[in-house]
């Protein structure tokens, strides 16, 4: 949710309102100057890392999704942001998974936390393309679809590929 965030201030600082203090690429820089900050100065070790991954894997889904020809660059940015903002709001999203059973001490996850791994795994990989292209799919259905459920299936199978 933070890149999408990020997305979101980024397109309003182009507003031509003059309710803004900065606009244009003074605002830009500022925006990214503060997003940066904010990862380095507030977040901490694996967390950091963690959202690192996740916005490199929100990029590279409307990466995969545009250079595939499943959508133009600019549909696939708006693609992935819906993409997030509904999987983020899900109401299924919040219920806490199973423990797993080989790994009994392991804190126990959301499914958007254990679906978000899963698909970092496997859209930042730079060997399994057929998978990618799999669950940069399962994601595009995922927006029409709404289905939790389905998803996690998808990513799954692609995990298997």
């Amino acid at each position: 949710m933070d890149t999408v965030a990020f997305d979101l201030v980024e397109d309003w600082t182009d507003a031509p309102l003059s309710w803004l203090p900065l606009r244009g690429e003074n605002a830009r820089g500022e925006v990214r100057r503060f997003h940066e900050e904010r990862y380095v100065k507030s977040l901490k070790g694996d967390d950091r890392k963690r959202r690192q991954r996740a916005r490199d894997a929100y990029r590279k889904l409307a990466e995969i999704l545009s250079s595939n020809g499943l959508c133009t660059e600019a549909e696939a940015q708006e693609r992935v942001r819906r993409f997030s903002l509904i999987a983020n709001a899900h109401p299924e999203a919040p219920h806490l998974e199973a423990p797993n059973p080989a790994v009994p001490d392991e804190p126990r996850m959301t499914r958007l936390k254990a679906l978000s791994t899963r698909l970092m795994g496997l859209l930042l990989t730079r060997v399994r393309l057929k998978a990618q292209l799999s669950a940069a799919r399962a994601c595009l259905a995922f927006t029409e679809s709404q289905d939790l459920a389905m998803l996690e299936q998808e990513i799954q199978a692609a995990e298997l590929m």
